[in-house]
């Protein structure tokens, strides 16, 4: 069975300015320092800005949207996300890990844990089970947790998710194609919904030669905001990455076009995204940093 290389359609947000790293001068962030766990080893970090237009142009004033930190085994530990209107860190994410394996998130929001998220595995290291709690005030209440069932090719089939007496509160299936690409899925939610909130989908998809998805028509249904139709065409470059997006209602008309640019490497380095009119929008830049010791002044650009 051929496997499709899926458009990537929330390409991350992640950017931050250079004053940034005085949160992380001391190995951890300040204004983290007052939560209960330990200064963690900071390797690598993922910088995401986004840029100020003014006039309809773009200038060049840019503020931190997003932060990636991993270790030098390259784990993922921190997250952590900026309020656009204060340019200040207003979310961030902990993620605990058992050798390479993630275990447990916690999520905070405004300084204060507000969910914790756990997770077991098949033999296969294929999540099996997502374990969910809120937290209020300081308080853990157990919210309950979904199951995953996949078949031969390692793809889900389906989950099932339990409320805190255990009784199944939804049912979702997933249906793909030849290649590997998700086509359908349906929901049956009682009181619950999954946690991406999807609750129907129907993905219709046209093929290059070299089996990446050329053209696609996505029908979406989530909670609280009734369906949604997205038809999307895709150009790539000789590397199989996404160079060009462009989003088109179902006349046919231009709504909105990104253009990617890439690294040497194939990192993302910059997305700039486009009205109907063709006029540049936003504009969103990835840097990518290192650190071989533990002083933070001594920081290399990848």
């Amino acid at each position: 069975m051929n496997t499709a290389k899926t458009p990537n359609l929330k390409i991350g947000l992640s950017f931050i300015c250079f004053s940034m790293l005085a949160y992380w001068f001391m190995g951890t962030p300040l204004s983290l320092k007052a939560q209960s766990r330990e200064p963690q080893n900071i390797y690598r970090v993922r910088v995401a800005s986004r840029y100020i237009f003014e006039d309809g142009k773009r200038t060049s004033k840019f503020f931190a949207i997003e932060q990636q930190l991993r270790d030098s085994l390259d784990r993922l530990h921190t997250e952590i996300f900026f309020d656009w209107a204060t340019h200040n860190p207003d979310k961030y994410r902990w993620h605990y890990f058992d050798g390479q394996v993630k275990y447990k998130t916690d999520f905070f929001e405004n300084e204060k844990l507000v969910r914790i998220e756990e997770y077991a595995y098949t033999k296969d290291s294929l999540l099996n089970q997502l374990i969910v709690k809120k937290v209020t005030d300081g308080k853990v209440d157990y919210q309950g947790k979904v199951t995953y069932s996949y078949n031969t090719d390692g793809k889900i089939i389906q989950t099932d998710g339990f409320n805190e007496k255990g009784k199944r509160c939804f049912k979702a299936k997933y249906i793909y194609d030849a290649n590997g690409t998700e086509i359908e899925r349906k929901v049956k939610a009682k009181k619950c919904t999954p946690p991406d909130s999807i609750l129907f989908l129907n993905r219709t998809v046209s093929y290059d030669s070299l089996g990446r998805i050329a053209t696609e028509k996505l029908i979406l249904e989530k909670v609280g905001k009734g369906r949604s139709i997205q038809n999307m065409g895709y150009t790539y470059d000789k590397n199989g990455n996404i160079t060009e997006m462009i989003l088109k209602d179902e006349h046919g008309a231009t709504l909105q076009r990104n253009e990617y640019q890439y690294r040497n490497d194939n990192r993302i380095k910059l997305l700039n995204i486009y009205n109907a009119d063709n006029e540049q929008i936003d504009c969103i830049a990835w840097r990518y940093e290192l650190y071989k010791t533990n002083d933070r002044r001594q920081r290399m650009y990848e």
